[in-house]
């Protein structure tokens, strides 16, 4: 597809009319997370896709870094997210009274967010000046800017 009319970032929906095709076996082995996913591909960029609802829950190729840093999207490889775990300061977990948390969706101001500690950004930049909580069990991931929640960590 080469023209679209949604932006591309994650969380976004996207329109049903869109057809959606399952990912390759090679992508599922590397990425198995994805395995119920599917994709579209959109100029250079591969857009995994929740079937069930039509959300876009990763953005892949294109210039992702530049285009990362626009949207405040990102994806983390298993490593990185047991770095992250292993490295942030495991305060008190909230609850909202908000139901589950999902990426795209907007915080209170009264939800206080802890910066990246300097040891994760090292090893992940796009993560630089992005902030973090607890929730339950996961660790949120938000864009400062807007507090957004851009990724969440499940335990």
């Amino acid at each position: 597809v080469n023209n679209v009319n949604f932006d591309i970032r994650v969380g976004v929906n996207v329109p049903r009319n869109v057809s959606l095709h399952v990912l390759p076996p090679d992508v599922v082995a590397i990425v198995p997370q994805y395995r119920n996913y599917r994709y579209v591909y959109v100029g250079d960029q591969y857009l995994i896709i929740d079937p069930n609802d039509y959300v876009i829950v990763a953005v892949i190729g294109g210039d992702s870094r530049s285009a990362n840093r626009r949207s405040g999207s990102f994806t983390l490889a298993a490593d990185d997210r047991v770095f992250f775990q292993r490295h942030v300061d495991r305060g008190p977990s909230l609850r909202l009274g908000i139901g589950g948390i999902s990426i795209g969706m907007n915080l209170p101001d009264s939800v206080e967010l802890r910066p990246v500690p300097s040891v994760i950004v090292d090893r992940m930049p796009d993560l630089e000046g992005h902030r973090y909580f607890f929730y339950e069990d996961e660790i949120v991931i938000v864009d400062p800017d807007s507090r957004q929640v851009v990724y969440v960590i499940e335990d």
